[in-house]
């Protein structure tokens, strides 16, 4: 690693990390459950809750250091007469042996910091993922830098780094799936895409798109083999369901149609959890899309990415709770907003005139002000505050952020290293390899 991407990278890090730093503890909303399905999981190998949310209601911190104490609604569902829980079970499942080596070495010690630390590991390890493959695509590590700046710190993403929630390991598999895949890891890529699939359903809606451009710009025989982790983890989903319900096609909870209208609408323009008010530039990214691609490799990046945000989006505008709850922002998109990245790189590649790049960076720095103030008021943040009422709430924590923001976009820009794939140049050198 060049050393001039050590500074870049303790900022970025610390960025990282700062939404958890502000309020080390599970908040709420589906957080408790998860953190209690894998404490069942470690400590009574079981997957009923039932047990252990009257633990919880007794003082039990099993759910979080805020719960205890709290009486807790079941989030269970019946399907042929059987209660089991209603959500997934592989964010449970991985951070359930963390869990179990917790409680040998720290008895009744509460899962807060352990399971923000592995959300924070894992985004993190997303993240620099993503990054390297900005870099791939841009060609140019100032380039990438920019994309991934305006993308993660200007977008929720940032902000859900510090959730025990299903949507951030959603978006970050899957990353890591792809790059492992263009590293030639396909072993690895195949896992991290069964990873992609275990945490939600909804899932394959990523899934199929990556194996698709697998197969179209590596062959159909390395499509094969990714496609054997997924494969797997389908077997091991029906094996479960027949287990547990007697049926191999239950899903963690059935889909309910709602207004498929209002929530395209609401995901988009609602002030508490539309795209526009929490990520403006990804909004204006999708108009990328509409540019000429520069090879044939990047027209087939543009059809995926595009076939990927635009299936989960219907999906998730069609869903009855389409807003994900009492939830920061669009919550249910995250997974695929790194999709997004592909239509932003044309976008800025297209921005020549003082006038467009000034727009980009406006939008960016709104962006990137919303989503400071909820890293440094998650708690506020997480249940569905409006953008408006985190900016409003103290305009000078919003007047910092709007100066942070801007002071990192210039330092990118200005003193990033020009530093191009497979290669290092020297400081100020020649950038003629384009």
């Amino acid at each position: 690693m060049d050393r001039r991407l050590l500074p870049w990278l303790a900022m970025l890090l610390s960025l990282h990390i700062l939404p958890f730093v502000m309020l080390p503890a599970l908040i709420g909303g589906d957080e408790p459950y998860y953190a209690l399905m894998a404490h069942s999981l470690a400590s009574d190998l079981d997957v009923d809750i039932r047990d252990d949310l009257r633990e919880v209601e007794a003082g039990s911190t099993a759910a979080g250091r805020t719960r205890a104490g709290q009486r807790l609604l079941p989030h269970v569902r019946d399907i042929h007469g059987r209660k089991v829980f209603a959500h997934p079970l592989g964010l449970p499942l991985i951070a359930s042996p963390l869990i179990a080596l917790q409680a040998l070495i720290a008895p009744d010690t509460s899962p807060d910091l352990l399971l923000g630390s592995l959300t924070l590991l894992v985004t993190f390890a997303g993240l620099l993922a993503g990054s390297a493959l900005a870099w791939q695509i841009t060609k140019n590590g100032r380039d990438a830098a920019l994309v991934v700046c305006s993308s993660y710190l200007s977008s929720p993403l940032w902000f859900y780094s510090r959730t025990f929630l299903t949507e951030p390991y959603t978006w970050s598999w899957a990353i890591l799936a792809i790059w492992s895949l263009t590293s030639g890891r396909l072993a690895l890529a195949s896992l991290f895409l069964a990873l992609t699939l275990a945490m939600k359903e909804t899932a394959i809606l990523l899934v199929v798109p990556i194996l698709i451009g697998c197969a179209a710009l590596f062959g159909m025989r390395k499509a094969v083999a990714l496609a054997i982790g997924p494969l797997l983890f389908a077997v091991l989903f029906a094996l479960k369901n027949i287990l547990l319900v007697g049926t191999p096609f239950s899903t963690f909870q059935t889909f309910q149609l709602g207004n498929p209208y209002g929530g395209a609408v609401g995901l988009l323009l609602d002030p508490s959890h539309g795209l526009f008010w929490f990520a403006p530039l990804m909004i204006v990214a999708a108009g990328g899309w509409l540019l000429r691609p520069e090879n044939d490799v990047e027209r087939w990046l543009g059809v995926l990415s595009l076939m990927a945000f635009s299936s989960y989006f219907a999906v998730t505008a069609g869903w009855a709770d389409w807003s994900g709850g009492g939830a920061y922002g669009p919550r249910l998109l995250l997974p695929v907003l790194p999709s997004l990245v592909i239509p932003l790189v044309r976008i800025l590649r297209a921005a020549r005139s003082r006038a467009a790049i000034s727009a980009l960076a406006m939008l960016y720095t709104a962006g990137f002000v919303v989503n400071w103030c909820a890293a440094l008021d998650p708690s506020t943040a997480f249940w569905g505050a409006s953008a408006v009422k985190l900016v409003g709430k103290d305009p000078l924590v919003a007047a910092l952020g709007a100066a942070t923001g801007v002071s990192l976009l210039c330092l990118v820009a200005r003193k990033f290293p020009t530093i191009h794939p497979g290669r290092r140049e020297r400081e100020g050198g020649s950038s003629s390899s384009h």
